[in-house]
């Protein structure tokens, strides 16, 4: 119910897209969900009782089925543009990389540690960088995530999450 039949999400139960995302970076979530290192109050009982064949078989369902833009309906012109420039030129003045440079370009992700941004709802991505600005959440490699979303201001992390909503991942 919360990644929903098509594995698309549930924006109702911030529930992410999982559909066509890498499956070596679903597997590599499901196992730090089970070891502890990422935490979710729906995802921890789940993922402390599944085995690896499990793990394999879900993340291998996922990655393979079809996925889609999450909203059609794009924020502002002037919050898309900012969410665009964040995505792709980052704000180097403030130390802050393009998404673009570990999530590739269009936000396509790349291996287990960068997953797919294009497609993903803006509620769930704007959730996940105010988790790591907070350190609830913390499984990403040397800590790139928190300091990055440290130094995003909130209107930033409202911009480059709408856009990336709005990007087809299937381009």
């Amino acid at each position: 119910s919360c990644h929903a039949l098509n594995g698309r999400g549930n924006v109702q139960a911030k529930g992410p897209a999982l559909a066509g995302l890498n499956p070596a970076y679903l597997s590599k979530q499901l196992r730090d969900y089970r070891a502890g290192t990422r935490s979710h109050e729906s995802m921890d009982p789940i993922a402390k009782v599944i085995t690896d064949a499990q793990i394999t078989a879900l993340s291998d369902h996922y990655a393979a089925m079809s996925s889609a833009p999450a909203s059609k309906d794009p924020a502002s012109p002037e919050t898309m543009a900012l969410g665009e420039r964040l995505a792709r030129r980052g704000a180097w003045e403030r130390e802050i990389p393009a998404c673009e440079q570990c999530h590739a370009p269009g936000g396509m992700g790349f291996g287990p540690h960068f997953p797919r941004l294009a497609g993903q709802h803006a509620l769930y991505l704007q959730g996940q960088l105010e988790a790591w600005r907070s350190g609830v959440r913390k499984n990403d490699p040397n800590a790139l995530m928190k300091t990055i979303a440290e130094r995003l201001t909130a209107k930033e992390l409202v911009a480059v999450s709408a856009y990336y909503a709005t990007l087809d991942p299937n381009v």
